[in-house]
């Protein structure tokens, strides 16, 4: 997937939010080379209308 958003897409980058407790999501990010950027409070809603944070990893095409 990532091949064809940068390649056929043109994206310059891709960008995963995930919950801080999910430890195991943010261990494949890492192994799969994104790079944590920070903590995103308050962002995303959840169905009870109530907003929590998340982390953001992303990866950005590389120069040639």
């Amino acid at each position: 997937m990532e091949k064809i958003a940068f390649q056929r897409l043109k994206l310059n980058r891709i960008e995963i939010l995930m919950s801080p407790r999910n430890i195991a999501s943010e261990k494949v990010a890492i192994k799969a080379g994104y790079k944590k950027e920070g903590v995103m409070s308050g962002v995303v809603k959840d169905g009870k209308g109530e907003f929590f944070d998340v982390l953001l990893y992303a990866k950005t095409k590389k120069k040639k």
